[in-house]
């Protein structure tokens, strides 16, 4: 080494060595040098710390780069151009200078025992190293063994020092890519989500890593992040495919996600919802389930659903009978860890259950009159909706003018009819071209008004106190009716002029004298109703029809008996209570009031007002003003209607 000190103090050691020796000569004069380097350290020989500099200064190393051929160079380690390798990174092939170095000036000189004993001669760290690595976008098949060695050595780097960056792996395509973007092969899952992507997965040639690559990400979990991407693969791949084998797939895939993925990913709603868009859920052949057989196809009314759909479309089987038409069911029930930790899956939206209520009474229900299946659903579907009638209004209001509702008492014995929310009413009876609430519909009044119904508020009649007939009065009173019954000493008759029938209505003018002023008058001496006259030949009293005949029987029934049976016609009321006026029966009228106060209606209360007017019915009036205050915007409503249809 002294040698070689004089010549370095001679300047341009390099030089010296490639102009005065041959190729040959330079090859055999480094390996003699490095030799006894490695003879002094086996002999543990001193060396001075010069001799050791010389040696890192002498151009003695073997180097490679990229883009050579032939032999490699001899090179210094003190050249700029130099890197030394990791201990790791063995250069057993040569040509795994092919993935190092950014441009062909790099020389990379394999570490060994001599150097590690140069001071000043260190190996590039790991962080160095992997920055030096360049992979081609492609891996050619000629290079696969080359690429195998450094991939050995790559591993070994990482199990000593962790992993590092700009790691690139082969995929079944060849491509050099990151680890991370691939999936281990032997995981089923991703075998079947990715079958038609066989570039996710590493080439078959270097598959006997796998297990070493998991530090750089390779994918091997079922977790959530990887299922994500596996149905997003199946979105796209296996839309239009019908292979049995494609469908075990995606039962594989179905697996995961009802039993496992719920272990894994937990109640995080926000994450089941990142799935909606994704179609990868089988569906079941039919659309429709429930015990009640129904007489149509399901498959005629329900949306049309392609062989996978996403967890936004598919329907549990218990909300089958509400939304159908809308969704389509699991090909299986799933895990019922699935149902607890994400509790929207299958069920339908108040929006999609108003949708298939319009199927089932605006499409099917034309056509199957009476059918138990489809009553059932109408029956299902009207109890979601009223659970959520509040949700549902804006969408109901929508169909305000849609025949939704089975309007009947009982649908299993009557012919059915459907109305609209927007032409019903309750608490009225049927009129113009709006109809009351029948019986069958009556649980769901807030569903109705929701959907636009109305809801009259009927005035409360008030009690009306007769005044109490003294016993004796009672008696007499019977005694006079058991007369009258048997026509005897009676002395009066009530007739519809022109009427020949034989109806007619008996009674005594002193009975009837004693009622009311009216009477009294018109029996005195003043009239010629006041004459004489018997059970034979009684005074006849001329009254206007029949309607009149049936008032005035009801007035007498009262005088005699202190009752009369409440009549429900509404003109016979207000015949009743015109009657009672004229004649100056206060009792009478009063009684007609208050049964005239239950058939105020949006229809009738303007007539019935005009009338309460005519004859000062005051109870009457007051009651027809509290129904016009309670239902002021229902009744502007039904007016501007009406109006309109009008003009």
């Amino acid at each position: 080494m002294e040698f070689f000190t004089r010549l370095e103090e001679e300047h341009d050691l390099a030089q010296k060595f490639s102009n005065c020796l041959s190729t040959d000569e330079q090859a055999q004069l480094a390996e003699w040098i490095k030799r006894s380097l490695r003879e002094s350290l086996s002999t543990r020989k001193e060396a001075d710390r010069a001799s050791f500099d010389i040696a890192r200064r002498l151009p003695i190393w073997t180097a490679h780069r990229k883009g050579t051929t032939g032999l490699p160079d001899l090179r210094s380690l003190t050249d700029p151009l130099v890197k030394i390798l990791p201990s790791a990174i063995t250069l057993r092939d040569p040509r795994v200078v092919l993935f190092l170095g950014k441009s062909s000036d790099t020389f990379f000189v394999q570490y060994s025992t001599e150097i590690s004993r140069l001071s000043n001669a260190k190996p590039m760290s790991t962080q160095e190293f992997a920055a030096q690595l360049n992979f081609p976008t492609q891996l050619p098949t000629s290079w696969f063994a080359t690429y195998q060695v450094l991939l050995d050595d790559l591993l070994a780097l990482s199990r000593h020092n962790g992993p590092f960056d700009g790691l690139k792996i082969p995929n079944e395509d060849r491509d050099l890519v990151d680890p991370h973007t691939l999936y281990k092969s032997s995981v089923a899952e991703f075998r079947a989500a990715f079958f038609h992507r066989p570039q996710n997965f590493i080439h078959t040639r270097f598959r006997q890593v796998e297990d070493r690559l998991a530090p750089f990400g390779l994918r091997q979990e079922l977790s959530g992040e990887n299922f994500l991407a596996c149905v997003q693969a199946i979105d796209q791949d296996f839309a239009d495919r019908e292979s049995p084998e494609d469908r075990e797939r995606c039962d594989v895939i179905f697996g995961w996600y009802s039993s496992r993925l719920p272990v894994e990913v937990g109640s995080d709603n926000a994450w089941w919802r990142r799935l909606d868009p994704y179609a990868f859920i089988p569906r079941h052949a039919s659309q429709r389930s429930g015990e009640l057989h129904a007489a149509f196809r399901d498959t005629e009314y329900a949306l049309t659903f392609p062989r996978l759909v996403p967890p936004s479309k598919v329907l549990r089987d218990e909300y089958s009978s509400v939304a159908w038409t809308q969704r389509a069911l699991f090909a299986s029930a799933p895990d019922k860890r699935l149902y607890m930790v994400d509790e929207v899956v299958g069920v339908p939206t108040v929006e999609e259950v108003v949708k298939h209520l319009c199927v089932l009474t605006l499409r099917i229900a034309p056509k199957h009159l009476s059918d138990q299946g489809l009553l059932a659903d109408i029956k299902a579907t009207y109890e979601f909706l009223s659970e959520r009638e509040a949700e549902a209004k804006p969408y109901l209001r929508i169909h305000r003018r849609d025949r939704l509702f089975l309007n009947v008492n009982d649908p299993s014995e009557d012919p059915w009819q459907f109305c609209a929310a927007g032409q019903m009413m309750f608490n009225v009876p049927d009129e113009d071209d709006r109809q009351g609430v029948r019986a069958f519909l009556y649980p769901f009044r807030k569903l109705l008004l929701a959907a636009g119904a109305e809801e009259i508020k009927l005035p409360k009649a008030p009690i009306l106190v007769l005044s109490s007939a003294q016993e004796e009065l009672s008696r007499l009173r019977a005694s006079f009716d058991a007369l009258r019954v048997s026509r005897t000493l009676t002395d009066v008759m009530f007739k519809v002029s022109g009427d020949e029938s034989g109806d007619e209505l008996r009674a005594h003018r002193a009975l009837l004298a004693t009622t009311s002023e009216y009477f009294r008058d018109l029996f005195g001496n003043h009239f010629s109703e006041g004459g004489l006259a018997s059970a034979q030949q009684p005074i006849v009293i001329p009254v206007r029809d029949a309607l009149e005949l049936r008032s005035t029987r009801l007035i007498l029934d009262h005088i005699y008996t202190g009752q009369f049976d409440d009549p429900h016609e509404r003109d016979c009321l207000l015949d009743l209570l015109q009657l009672a006026h004229r004649w100056g029966l206060g009792e009478v009228l009063r009684r007609a009031e208050v049964l005239l106060v239950n058939t105020i209606t949006p229809a009738t209360f303007l007539e019935l007002k005009d009338h309460a007017q005519d004859v000062g019915a005051t109870t009457l009036l007051e009651k027809i003003e509290e129904f016009a205050r309670e239902n002021a915007l229902v009744l502007d409503e039904i007016l501007d209607t009406d109006d309109a249809q009008d003009s």
